[in-house]
């Protein structure tokens, strides 16, 4: 499960940006809402998300990295050592001489006791 998803010059985001998807712990605990809790852990993460906003704010640009992080997770060892990533820093001067941030923090279970 995603916990945390940070991204900066990334596309039409420039500045760092940080999504967390942990649940408040005020939240009603509905059945069938979260995932499984993380084990010694009080933390919800929901199992749907929705990401929403006004027009050309970055929702697209959010899924552009949850698709580039799958895509470099599957497919990166098949790019040729010295060529270019799929994606495009922010379009300015700094942004493309500048580095290209993404981190994603995630947590689960590797097994069932």
């Amino acid at each position: 499960m995603i916990r945390k998803l940070a991204i900066s010059n990334f596309y039409s985001i420039k500045e760092p940006l940080e999504i967390d998807f942990v649940i408040a712990g005020n939240a009603p605990k509905i059945p069938g809402r979260f995932a499984e809790p993380i084990k010694d852990s009080n933390d919800y993460i929901p199992k749907v998300i929705a990401i929403f906003g006004p027009n050309a704010s970055g929702k697209t640009t959010v899924l552009r990295a949850v698709s580039f992080l799958k895509w470099f997770v599957e497919l990166s060892f098949n790019l040729r050592i010295g060529g270019a990533p799929p994606f495009s820093p922010f379009l300015s001067r700094q942004g493309f001489s500048g580095a290209t941030k993404l981190s994603v923090e995630l947590d689960g279970q590797i097994y069932k006791e």
